[in-house]
């Protein structure tokens, strides 16, 4: 165990906090994640590998520290955690974003997860004094909840500076003549004439190698050089096999391949990941097929919600660049809503 994981478990310990990292039990996880009452896809393990997968490879150290928490001898909550090091500096953080409030079970007492979250808290703390020296951002993501969480208002009565990013979704349990009724109206007669052009296909737990590699086989043409790990893209293929996943493939007449998306879902919410296009075809609807397919699919899983990505402004700090703003444009012509993730900055002083 390297030196800084080392200090951690001793943080840990004298905090005389109860719990067992992820990497140990995924399997406890996954059960605990069961039992939540909504299961975001920011908390399911197999996102947590994949961003792991990502992010290993651009820091000196990266360690995930995503911890099962217990009170008592019961398990109640999940943490999605890792502490990285590149050059001088070492961050606390979840999978490299924004440190994820804990996640309860259904059902648990209120006084539990208070108290729980304020050992949360104490953590960073001595975590940010003793370790890290980069300034800890939080957030509190979409839970399908009305009221502000107990996560906020802790970060608001130390001082946190809030702010907020907007994500695009789509309530499934609307019919989908609803749902389309939504849809920029644009994009209605483009998602028409797609059906006639391509052949579109769903790709479930039975996608041979051969069909996954050609998707890769694409995004790289489309991407011009090699973006990704080809780990990342095993572990991408493992949640197809486990029915977590399902690939939108595009093809033309001659059965070429000439777009691809790819979709994860849990129990309650789907989630775009990754999409491929022909850019040769960019003047022709490949795209918004897509996202229409993904999205009836989605619904027939009986899926709540349908997490598009995230909604950019100019007004956003840092401010995003035009290609970003251009694509969450695009996946807004399908949204039924716009929810906040509400951001805080200097977690602990």
């Amino acid at each position: 165990m390297e030196l800084l994981e080392k200090n951690i478990q001793v943080i840990l310990d004298d905090l005389e906090f109860k719990y067992i990292y992820r990497k140990n039990d995924i399997h406890l996880w996954e059960n605990v994640y069961s039992q939540l009452d909504y299961q975001s896809t920011e908390y399911k393990s197999s996102r947590i590998d994949l961003l792991n997968e990502f992010n290993i490879h651009g820091n000196d150290q990266y360690h995930d520290l995503s911890l099962i928490i217990f009170s008592d001898t019961n398990p109640i909550a999940l943490w999605p955690l890792t502490i990285s090091v590149k050059d001088t500096f070492s961050q606390l953080s979840s999978q490299g974003s924004p440190i994820l409030a804990p996640i309860f079970k259904s059902n648990c007492p209120t006084k539990t997860i208070k108290k729980t979250l304020n050992k949360c808290h104490e953590f960073c703390m001595k975590i940010n004094n003793d370790l890290s020296n980069c300034t800890l951002v939080s957030k509190s993501t979409f839970l399908n909840k009305h009221q502000i969480d107990n996560w906020h208002l802790l970060c608001l009565s130390n001082g946190n500076k809030p702010s907020i990013e907007y994500n695009l979704f789509v309530d499934l349990t609307k019919d989908i003549e609803q749902i389309r009724s939504h849809y920029r109206s644009s994009y209605k007669s483009l998602i028409n004439k797609a059906e006639k052009l391509w052949d579109v296909q769903i790709n479930g737990s039975s996608t041979k190698q051969a069909v996954w590699k050609e998707f890769r086989d694409l995004h790289l043409l489309v991407s011009g050089r090699i973006t990704r790990s080809d780990k990342s893209w095993d572990l991408q293929y493992a949640e197809l096999l486990k029915d977590e996943a399902f690939l939108v493939t595009l093809r033309d007449v001659d059965g070429i391949m000439v777009g691809g998306a790819f979709f994860t879902f849990s129990l309650d919410e789907g989630r775009y990941d990754v999409g491929a296009y022909n850019r040769e075809l960019f003047d022709k609807p490949l795209g918004h097929i897509a996202q229409h397919t993904a999205i009836k699919e989605l619904k027939n899983k009986d899926i709540k919600f349908y997490k598009i990505g995230r909604r950019h402004f100019e007004s956003d700090n840092p401010k995003p660049n035009a290609k970003e703003i251009s694509i969450s444009y695009f996946k807004e012509g399908f949204a039924t809503h716009i929810f906040p993730d509400y951001v805080f900055e200097n977690l602990i002083n």
